[in-house]
């Protein structure tokens, strides 16, 4: 089984995440609301989903760096049954009461989200820097 990892989103930050895992030569599925962001990163080796439900169907990691707390729950509810038992990266600036909301509708079941505060913990527990 390969995992990749699937990048929704592509604007600044996504697009900046996204590289950089082309970077590191990983295998990478992306999507975009306007497809025409995701043209350089086919150029470099990216898999482009043409759907939200196209960009799901992997076992890897999925990596939400979408516009506002309203663009997270008009993309990912829709998929949300697609979404159980994967990790859920939601990278996209909302705040704390907006992250408490979207983690109740996602887990548990139908998936692991990780925000920026549990990445932190997990960084420090594992001993990365800052």
């Amino acid at each position: 089984m390969t995992c990749n990892t699937t990048f929704l989103g592509l604007g600044a930050m996504g697009g900046a995440l996204a590289t950089a895992s082309l970077d590191a030569d990983r295998t990478i599925i992306v999507w975009n609301r306007t497809p025409h962001r995701a043209e350089r990163l086919a150029g470099r080796g990216a898999i482009v989903a043409r759907t939200v439900e196209e960009a799901v169907e992997g076992d890897g990691v999925i990596v939400a760096c979408l516009l506002d707390h309203r663009s997270v729950h008009d993309v990912l509810d829709p998929v949300a049954a697609r979404l159980s038992g994967r990790t859920l990266v939601n990278v996209t600036t909302t705040t704390p009461s907006q992250a408490r909301d979207h983690r109740l509708r996602t887990a548990p079941p139908p998936a692991r989200p990780l925000g920026r505060e549990q990445l932190l913990r997990d960084r420090r527990r594992h001993g990365f820097p800052l």
